[in-house]
């Protein structure tokens, strides 16, 4: 954080903020205080939207300065370093996206765009969506990453991440991942029917392989992921504590991530594929398919991201 002097917003500016930030009037009075004690990082962050990177992000989504009051990314974050990240991301979106990716992304309503697609089987398509995140989802980043069935319209597997900046090394920060949700009593069955005609490649290995292909595309050096102890809904001012059971440190363990910290893992930022050689004879002709799969779609995130890029 720099320590030039800034404008601080005048009390009516915070108070009418605040009313864009929460809705709920008791919500209003009861955090106001707390917004008006630290209007000057609240103000720092309006100039840094409205002036620095001059993007209407902020006006179309206020609740992203309220992030700086609740936990975000990993749990213990200062509040200097909540801000880092969230104005480290959109410096990044302005430095590397066009405008009309940051448009379709943050401002259109309800949408979400297309990077590429698996055929996999007669009239069946597995879509890479990149969208906003839905509201419960925006404590852990400020992009989501979902593999669609298209057919049946269901998430399959699904992450939240933000874009960091710092001492020259570009990062991928992934905050949540997310199979089938349990409202779907069939998930699984869909989860074994798209592995196997994938050519033996879960969701979750796709969405990592996705992550490693966006890494090579914008030149990222780093990709980093919440421990299960470092997910936000493990911070004690959370109610979700006791209601979160996924294993994030064995997911990210499998896919080769080395824990770096308490609160992350560092994971591999190039796909690695087998080589033939380490692959049994008679399950080499389905690897093949599936590299040859895998090739196409890089194809088509690379194309995307290249459209999609300022």
């Amino acid at each position: 954080m720099t320590d030039i002097l800034q404008p601080i917003l005048s009390f009516k500016a915070l108070y009418d903020l605040n009313k864009c930030i929460y809705r709920s009037l008791s919500k209003r009075i009861k955090t106001f205080p707390k917004v008006w004690l630290y209007r000057k990082q609240i103000s720092l962050m309006h100039t840094f939207f409205t002036q620095t990177i001059n993007t209407p992000v902020a006006k179309y989504n206020p609740r992203v300065y309220g992030k700086i009051f609740q936990p975000y990314i990993f749990c213990g974050l200062s509040m200097q370093k909540k801000m880092q990240y969230l104005m480290g991301h959109y410096h990044y979106l302005q430095n590397n996206f066009s405008k009309d990716f940051i448009r379709i992304i943050y401002l259109d309503q309800s949408s979400n765009l297309r990077l590429g697609k698996i055929d996999y089987d007669e009239n069946k398509t597995l879509s890479v969506m990149l969208y906003k995140p839905s509201p419960g989802f925006m404590k852990e980043g400020e992009l989501s990453l979902m593999l669609m069935d298209d057919a049946t319209q269901i998430s399959v597997f699904s992450s939240t991440f933000i874009f960091n900046k710092e001492n020259n090394i570009t990062r991928i920060i992934i905050g949540r991942i997310q199979g089938v949700p349990s409202r779907y009593e069939h998930g699984d069955v869909l989860i074994k029917e798209l592995t196997k005609k994938m050519h033996g490649l879960r969701p979750s290995a796709l969405i990592m392989f996705i992550f490693q292909c966006i890494s090579s595309s914008l030149t990222i050096n780093e990709i980093w992921a919440t421990s299960t102890e470092s997910h936000i809904s493990r911070c004690s001012n959370l109610k979700r504590r006791n209601e979160f059971k996924m294993n994030y440190d064995q997911y990210w363990e499998e896919f080769g991530g080395i824990k770096s910290s308490e609160q992350h893992y560092n994971l591999p930022v190039a796909y690695q594929p087998k080589a033939l050689t380490e692959i049994k004879s008679n399950k080499r002709a389905m690897y093949n398919r599936r590299f040859n799969m895998l090739n196409q779609l890089q194809s088509e995130l690379m194309a995307s991201l290249q459209k999609l890029s300022s």
